[in-house]
């Protein structure tokens, strides 16, 4: 059956106000075949199927997850690309192989033919054969030579992305495709819907139709065979179109739906006007139009941890003080740092003390520790909140001569660390309040990374976040870019920053606040 994917809040989608993974869920995605499944990534990083409440595998280094037939995907933290289970016989195995050693941003899969975006921005398809050893996958065929590919959607035999510079295009599976018309500001689509970049709802038929005059949609969810169609709007609340559409009817809003901030579908279900969604407070639930039931763990949990500051910047030998706010009440903390090998927990020992508090101290800092990244992990109950990432910045006059003398060994030995931060630079995902203290939520994305040219930064719906800002910053915290977010995009030309190495992209709040903290690698 088609792949159906929904990325929450409490996930890598959102990154709330730019604190990390917080609530229940990771992503989660679901299958509406027989089988049912319905798959999740929990804020561990563990992959579960949730109707079973049944831990798949034991790795805990998941980012996403996607449901197909026979395989279903997940992508690992360091972006490769990984499969298991077998969905038409009913056995979600626990056993993962390796897809692909290339790492990826986002795959869509149906009856077994998939099409997937490299993190090179690519695209690549696959189909998968059978034989009396069971099911194999087809080698990888690259689909054109354009590298600015930045979401899409997959739907049985059709194919559909949309490109950095806006354009929409659509086609057949494992084959190049075609422009959809000559418009350049489209901002999401599916199953021929789409959403342009201020908000306006369209239907793609033979010409692009618009949907009303509202211009305050976020996603659209329309699933193969259903007779409703679901839009979410930026207010939280959910509308629909019943029986067979006629776009000059009036959507119809769904009345006890008003916290919305993921939404998806099911497509069996959708007959009975079943709809997914999550929650502003990290609540999964199903249902129809008028009553809805949750689905896993249903929790209240605070998502404002945020380590302040995120860029500490220190001299070798300094004590430096990393602290962390959060409401959730008698939380236990655990501070963890990536020595290269992923994020694991501090031990009151050496340098570090406070790990188990809202303040790491870290003392007599050694130059080795230069560009080292820390978060931590609050805990209540069922509650779990991750923060967003701090890292620690020598300002050292001689921190520079020593990093380039490094820098290529580092890179070599510490590839989990360079991939990390390639899948988590590419989408920056923030939430922003207005005055009515309603959630709007804003995508931007910043590709290609690692990059050696150019920089593409995709501000998404950049009216959303007015006098918020964006920041550059070298390894040894020299300002190379600054703006304020009043446009749609900005191509930067990097012959100018100073050579290779690691820089910082940072985004405030109009208040100053930092909201993301994310990072880019200049080969």
């Amino acid at each position: 059956m088609p792949s159906i994917k929904l990325l929450v809040a409490c996930f890598s989608f959102l990154f709330l106000y730019g604190q990390g993974v917080s609530q229940c869920w990771n992503s989660l995605a679901f299958q509406s075949d027989s089988t049912a499944s319905i798959f999740a990534i929990r804020n561990d990083n563990t992959l579960w199927n949730i109707r079973d409440n049944v831990q798949i595998g034991n790795a805990d280094n998941w980012q996403t997850c996607f449901v197909g037939s026979p395989f279903n995907y997940a992508i690992a933290l360091d972006g490769t690309l990984w499969a298991f289970g077998d969905t038409y016989n009913e056995n979600p195995s626990t056993e993962f192989f390796q897809v692909s050693t290339f790492t990826w941003n986002e795959i869509g899969t149906s009856y077994g033919e998939t099409t997937a975006i490299r993190s090179d921005s690519t695209l690549w398809y696959w189909d998968i054969t059978w034989s009396e050893s069971g099911y194999t996958l087809t080698e990888m065929q690259q689909i054109g030579l354009d590298h600015d590919w930045k979401s899409l959607s997959v739907n049985f035999s059709y194919v559909s992305a949309i490109k950095g510079d806006g354009t929409l295009w659509s086609g057949n599976p494992g084959s190049p495709l075609d422009q959809y018309g000559s418009e350049s500001d489209w901002r999401s689509n599916e199953n021929g819907w789409a959403i342009k970049e201020n908000g306006t709802l369209w239907s793609l038929g033979a010409n692009a139709t618009q949907i009303g005059n509202d211009n305050d949609w976020l996603t659209v969810v329309a699933p193969v065979w259903s007779y409703y169609i679901h839009a979410l709007k930026t207010d939280g609340t959910v509308w629909f179109w019943p029986g067979d559409f006629d776009p000059s009817n009036d959507p119809i809003q769904v009345s006890s739906i008003s916290n919305c901030a993921q939404l998806s579908g099911d497509i069996f279900m959708a007959y009975e006007q079943a709809v997914t969604y999550l929650d502003t407070s990290g609540n999964i639930w199903i249902g129809t139009n008028s009553d809805f039931a949750p689905c896993g763990e249903t929790i209240n949990c605070p998502d404002d941890l945020v380590i302040a500051p995120a860029v500490y910047q220190a001299s070798s030998g300094d004590t430096a003080l990393l602290q962390v706010a959060t409401d959730m009440e008698n939380a236990s903390f655990i501070w963890q740092c990536d020595f290269g090998l992923g994020y694991q927990n501090l031990l009151n020992y050496g340098s570090y003390s406070g790990v188990y508090t809202n303040q790491l101290q870290i003392s007599n800092i050694q130059l080795s520790e230069h560009e080292r990244t820390f978060r931590v992990i609050a805990t209540n109950g069922n509650c779990t909140d991750t923060s967003n990432v701090a890292v620690l910045m020598l300002t050292d006059t001689c921190i520079t001569t020593v990093i380039d003398t490094i820098y290529t060994q580092v890179m070599i030995y510490d590839t989990l660390t360079t991939l990390i931060s390639v899948t988590d630079t590419l989408i920056i995902s923030t939430a922003i309040s207005d005055v009515n203290s309603s959630i709007n939520i804003n995508i931007l994305r910043v590709y290609p990374n690692p990059t050696n040219a150019f920089l593409n930064i995709d501000y998404g719906n950049y009216e959303l976040m007015s006098d918020c800002e964006l920041q550059i910053v070298n390894s040894i915290g020299e300002l190379v870019f600054q703006t304020e977010i009043i446009q749609q995009s900005d191509t930067l030309d990097l012959s100018q920053w100073g050579g290779s190495g690691l820089y910082i992209l940072t985004i405030t709040n109009p208040a100053g606040a930092v909201i993301a903290t994310k990072q880019i690698i200049l080969e």
